[in-house]
């Protein structure tokens, strides 16, 4: 009888110890050198329901969470450069907590002791001269994401600290081709670039200037911009090639051409280290579609100031981080088009940019672009008369879709308007109006680019028209002056 026991308690034992693993970090191992993002790896089984882990670095908590699951373990990504650790020796601890309806309960800890490496095995001679190094034949591909935020708020609740939050209003993911066809004896290149075909697709759905709402687009139409670029990334000249048919052959009725022009950052005409400053141009591409087959330039250099941070690891390669920024005041701005054509008076327009390039192989790893503008803006409270749009065309010259005049202002607000509604529904009408994305990408018939036409009356851009008048003011005796915010973000990074 007490064998019996025994072998049916051991059973028991057996069926707990699968149940239930051993709590442990199987990656990274102990004595581990580690850099950018580290899969902290703990086996699926070792956690039952209602528990979740509290992660320390170096004995400092981090956060609490139930980590995702990836095959057989839970996962914990830890991003050492968005939390700016530093190299060096690292503990890395987690711990095991039951939650209960009164304290969590500690119910196992496991750590491990690593070295950070993010920049340390970097060879820093005494200066970077930081240049693109064009192989002709190659390929690159980027993963693109455009998207924008908006947030209103009154002066007053400014001046009292309040902080203005951001409501996401418009997203857009495609690929991008930059190929370098050829290279020139003092090193410029000749670089094509194109939208793609989303992954183990023959199309993509965007959205182009002149539409607001996706569309699909076949790989035929996308259309390449040939570009011709120093060392340093600055344009020689940039050329649209049109199509036209063969002699003798009747060709397409009708097709639209997809561009897309995203150029490379400008880098440093001179060898910089770590720390260093220097007056850097922004390249902002230019798309006139009424002059696309006319024009040997689509790129203009804003003015600003860069400075290279660091050296790092990003993606695996060894990289040069470059931030670059532009701000502007509302003395300069008077008399510019604002982002989006939206009404009011712009107060300033703050554009900043990170990006990595690599040190061993000359080409773009990633960047992150974001541009920032704050308007005034006046909510009406009561009925009037309508306000005039704004004149068409780019924000501080920058790319939109055809070029043409913007239209008049419509009519006021309704009479007796709640004003404190009024900052909810004014973002409401701005949202289903603004399309930002739109400024990036564009399309035409094959070998035709109309003009511009005049905008209408409702404040908007007419067909072929750039961006279009804002919003119309509504009349009234009542008006609350408010802040807008937009806030725009370009993301690029290499996907092969």
């Amino acid at each position: 009888m007490k064998k019996i026991l025994a072998v049916a308690m051991a059973t028991i034992l057996m069926g707990s110890a699968f149940a239930q693993g051993t709590f442990t970090i199987r990656r990274p191992q102990d004595g581990a050198r580690v850099r950018e993002v580290v899969s902290v790896r703990i086996p699926k089984n070792s956690m039952g329901e209602g528990q979740y882990l509290a992660v320390l670095v170096n004995g400092k908590f981090l956060e609490a969470v139930v980590p995702d699951i990836e095959g057989n373990d839970y996962v914990y990504k830890l991003d050492t450069k968005k939390r700016l650790l530093p190299d060096g020796p690292m503990k890395i601890e987690v711990v095991l907590y039951q939650a209960s309806e009164s304290a969590p309960q500690i119910m196992d800890r496991s750590s491990v002791n690593v070295t950070l490496d993010n920049s340390t095995s970097i060879t820093k001679p005494d200066g970077f001269n930081i240049r693109y190094r064009f192989t002709p034949g190659r390929e690159l591909i980027y993963n693109v994401r455009l998207g924008a935020e908006v947030g209103l708020i009154t002066q007053g609740q400014a001046q009292l600290g309040s902080r203005m939050p951001l409501i996401p209003v418009d997203e857009m993911k495609f690929r991008y081709l930059v190929a370098m066809e050829n290279v020139y004896p003092n090193g410029d290149g000749l670089i094509r670039l194109q939208a793609l075909p989303d992954k183990g697709k023959d199309y993509a759905m965007l959205v182009v200037a002149g539409e607001t709402e996706p569309k699909k687009y076949m790989d035929y139409e996308m259309h390449p911009i040939f570009m011709r670029v120093s060392s340093t990334g600055r344009e020689v000249f940039s050329s649209a090639p049109i199509y036209v048919p063969l002699e003798g052959t009747s060709g397409e009725s009708f097709r639209m051409d997809l561009y897309a022009l995203f150029p490379l950052p400008v880098l440093p005409s001179r060898t910089v280290q770590v720390s260093d400053s220097w007056a850097a141009a922004m390249p902002e591409g230019i798309l006139d579609m009424s002059k696309i087959n006319e024009v040997n330039t689509m790129v203009r250099n804003l003015p600003g100031r860069a400075t290279l941070e660091s050296v790092e690891w990003e993606r695996g390669i060894p990289c040069a981080k470059i931030r670059s920024e532009i701000s502007v005041g509302a003395n300069e701005l008077r008399g510019v088009q604002n982002l989006g054509g939206q009404q009011g008076e712009a107060q300033s327009i703050k554009i900043s940019s990170v990006m990595w390039i690599a040190l061993d192989r000359g080409i773009l790893v990633r960047e992150e672009r974001t541009t920032i503008q704050e308007s005034i803006v006046e909510m009406a409270g009561s009925g009037g008369g309508g306000g005039g749009g704004n004149a068409g065309g780019p924000p501080l010259g920058g790319p939109t879709g055809f070029q043409g005049a913007g239209g008049g202002g419509g009519g006021g607000a309704s009479a007796g308007a709640d004003k404190r509604n009024i900052p909810i529904r004014f973002i409401g009408d701005f949202l289903s109006e603004w399309k930002p994305v739109e400024r990036f990408m564009q399309r035409a018939p094959s070998g035709f680019a109309p003009p511009g036409a005049p905008g209408g009356g409702d404040g908007r851009g007419g067909p072929g028209g750039g961006f279009g008048g804002g919003p119309a003011a509504g009349g009234g005796s009542v008006g609350v002056k408010m802040i807008l915010r937009v806030q725009e973000t370009e993301t690029r990074v290499l996907e092969n």
